[in-house]
């Protein structure tokens, strides 16, 4: 392979021409490992029809793409996008949006903070359960069986069948004076921990799961064809040329 072509139907590591194929390729129809043009197929393609890993393009094809129209496995944007994950003015994304980028709280708590009174209250993670028919919290992978829960909170895990979300959680201390053989003996201070609110976060229903597993498959099947098999062609045919 010569280091440096040019020409109308140029091959080589740099390739400049009409059709230029090569490890950096420029040309009206580029294919390479970087590929410039306007037909550009490669790892990185830059053109107006490209195709590839990572492509940058008015019309893109591959992995990771950025263009007017894209069409990608992982991420794509641009005026009109589909991919796994779209951004951009039409975005169509094949997966779900994750969970984490709901509603979040400004400050989160920490437990051992409101056991120690240094917060009155704070927000946290929480997953419900049920424990017979009690439901029961579990905060930082610990279940928490002497918080109380507020009855509205309840109704929603039982009722509505909510598990995930952002808890609200309050510290009261509550008093209590013992009395024993006659005698009062000094107050007793117990720590109480109530869930007062809870922000939950959506399920992700079976029907979209399905349709995020098809809407994939037509995708990866899309780019591959259109895109992937042509790029490791190009890598057959320069490997070949060495």
């Amino acid at each position: 392979m010569e280091f440096f072509s040019v020409g109308a139907q140029a091959r080589g590591f740099i390739a400049i021409g009409a059709e230029a194929e090569g490890v950096i390729a420029i040309g009206q129809v580029a294919r390479g490992v970087f590929a410039f043009g306007q037909m550009a197929t490669g790892v990185v393609a830059v053109g107006q029809l490209a195709r590839g890993v990572f492509v940058l393009g008015q019309l893109g094809v591959g992995v990771f793409v950025l263009g007017q129209g894209a069409v990608a496995i992982a991420k794509g944007t641009g005026m009109i996008a589909i991919a796994g994950r779209a951004g951009g003015m039409i975005p169509i994304s094949a997966l779900p949006a994750p969970a984490e980028e709901g509603w979040k709280p400004a400050t989160i708590a920490k437990v051992s903070e409101l056991e120690q009174g240094v917060s009155s209250y704070g927000w946290m993670r929480a997953r419900f359960d049920f424990v017979g028919a009690e439901v029961r919290a579990t905060v930082d992978g610990q279940a928490r069986p002497t918080w109380k829960i507020n009855e509205e909170v309840a109704r929603a895990v039982r009722d509505e069948g909510k598990r995930e979300g952002w808890i609200r959680v309050e510290r009261s201390e509550v008093v209590s004076a013992r009395q024993e053989g006659g005698f009062r003996e000094a107050a007793e201070r117990t720590i109480e921990l109530t869930i007062t609110s809870a922000t939950w976060i959506a399920r992700t229903s079976t029907a979209r799961i399905v349709a995020a597993v098809i809407g994939m498959a037509v995708i990866v099947a899309g780019v591959s064809a259109i895109s992937l098999y042509p790029v490791i062609e190009v890598f057959a045919s320069l490997m070949s040329a060495r």
